[in-house]
C-alpha cells in the first residue's frame, strides 16, 4: 500500500511452455488443448508412439485419420519441450505443404481460437515449418526436391514420414543413423501399402 503509484510490480515470467502439463500426453493434449476425442485406434498409435521402440508403421486405410494423427503428434511435441527437432517427409512438396503441413495449420488455428494467446511460430503463410530457435523447430522436407535429410542429432527428435510407400532407401538410412533409443526420439511412419518391395515394406519387415 505504501508503493508510489508510477511503479508497478514486475508480472512473472509467462512460462515458456504453456502445455508442458502434457508431457508423456499426447491424449491429453489433444482432449484439453485440440479439444478433440481420440478413436480408439488413434490412441492405441500414440500409446506405441510412447514406448519402447518408439517406432510404429501404420497400414491402413483412409478412415484411420492418419494425416490429423501425425499433425497433432508435430503439435504435441512443439509445444510441450522447449527444445525438441522435428522432422516430416513425403516424396512430394505438394503432399507436405497441402496435406500434412495444412492440416498442422489447420489445429493450431482453431486452437487459437479457444485460446488466442497460443503461438504460430510459422516461418512464412505456406512454409511447412515452425521454429522459435536452432534447437526448437518443426520442419517438413521432400524427397522430390532433394532436400538434406541427415546429420541432425538432438536431443528429442520426432520423425513422422508420410506416404513412406513412395520414400526411397535413402530416406529410411537417414533415419536410422539420426534415430537414438531410450525413449527420447519416435518415428512414424504413415502410408497406403501397394507393393511388397518397397523400402518402408523391407524396413517393417525387419
Amino acid at each position: 500500500s505504501s508503493r508510489p503509484f508510477w511503479i508497478r510490480p514486475i508480472p512473472p515470467p509467462a512460462r515458456s511452455r504453456p502445455w508442458a502439463r502434457h508431457r508423456g500426453d499426447p491424449t491429453g493434449y489433444a482432449r484439453e488443448v485440440l479439444g478433440s476425442a481420440l478413436t480408439d485406434d488413434q490412441g492405441k498409435i500414440l500409446n506405441a508412439a510412447l514406448l519402447p521402440p518408439n517406432k510404429v508403421h501404420v497400414d491402413s486405410g483412409h478412415s484411420t485419420g492418419k494425416t490429423y494423427l501425425a499433425a497433432l503428434l508435430v503439435n504435441y511435441m512443439f509445444d510441450s519441450y522447449e527444445k525438441c527437432a522435428i522432422i516430416t517427409t513425403a516424396p512430394k512438396f505438394e503432399h507436405v505443404t497441402n496435406i500434412l503441413w495444412g492440416e498442422i495449420r489447420l489445429q493450431r488455428a482453431k486452437i487459437r481460437n479457444r485460446f488466442p494467446d497460443y503461438p504460430m511460430p510459422f516461418v512464412g503463410p505456406r512454409a511447412p515449418e515452425m521454429r522459435t530457435n536452432d534447437d526448437h523447430f518443426a520442419i517438413g522436407l521432400t524427397a522430390d526436391r532433394g532436400e538434406a535429410f541427415q546429420g541432425r542429432h538432438h536431443e528429442r527428435m520426432l520423425f513422422i514420414m508420410d506416404e513412406s510407400e513412395g520414400l526411397v532407401q535413402q530416406y529410411f538410412t537417414a533415419t536410422t543413423s539420426m534415430f537414438q533409443p531410450g525413449g527420447k526420439h519416435i518415428w512414424l511412419s504413415i502410408c497406403n501399402p501397394t507393393t511388397l518391395s518397397s523400402p518402408v515394406y523391407l524396413e517393417t519387415r525387419k
